[in-house]
């Protein structure tokens, strides 16, 4: 099983076949873009839980079963039939997960080094809108040397944190 799946397992976090179609397609719209993270071999996996863990009708039970033969693009059609959910939630979610695997995995002993992984991070996630990182100088009068410290890059982690909790609770 691939890390994403694996690791929202682990958090407790339940995912439908809607947060399988973002996984894979990924997600755009305005102020929110998710690139795609999950591949083939992910809908399988998570096609093999379901079947292990539900009881479901025959005919879902016939399109989930029909995913071990078909081709990547039959696959999503099949994901595309089974969503039912909004997929900014699906959003969300997997936003949940980069930012919980990217923070607990920051090993940064140089602060400065860790707050320019931080603010690269969510350059890359193309989102800063609700997440809990302030650039230095946007929205914010620190200078430079106020906030690259130690005490603004453990303070940053510490929000990060608080954030994961409160965020999980948009889709627990």
């Amino acid at each position: 099983m691939k890390k994403w799946i694996k690791l929202a397992l682990e958090n407790n976090i339940k995912l439908n076949w809607t947060d399988i179609k973002v996984g894979v397609e990924g997600f755009e719209n305005v102020g929110y873009e998710l690139s795609p993270l999950l591949s083939e071999q992910d809908i399988e996996d998570y096609a093999q839980i379901v079947l292990e863990s539900n009881n479901l009708s025959s005919s879902i039970l016939d399109k989930i079963g029909n995913l071990f033969s078909q081709n990547f693009v039959e696959k999503k059609a099949t994901i595309d039939s089974l969503s039912e959910f909004n997929e900014l939630d699906s959003y969300y979610k997997w936003r949940w997960l980069q930012v919980q695997e990217f923070i607990f995995n920051l090993n940064e002993e140089d602060f400065v080094k860790g707050l320019l992984k931080i603010s690269e991070f969510w350059l890359d996630m193309f989102q800063t809108m609700d997440s809990p990182y302030e650039f230095q100088g946007f929205g914010n009068n620190l200078s430079p040397q106020e906030f690259y410290t130690q005490n603004n890059y453990n303070k940053i982690i510490q929000k990060h944190k608080i954030w994961l909790e409160k965020e999980k609770n948009r889709f627990s």
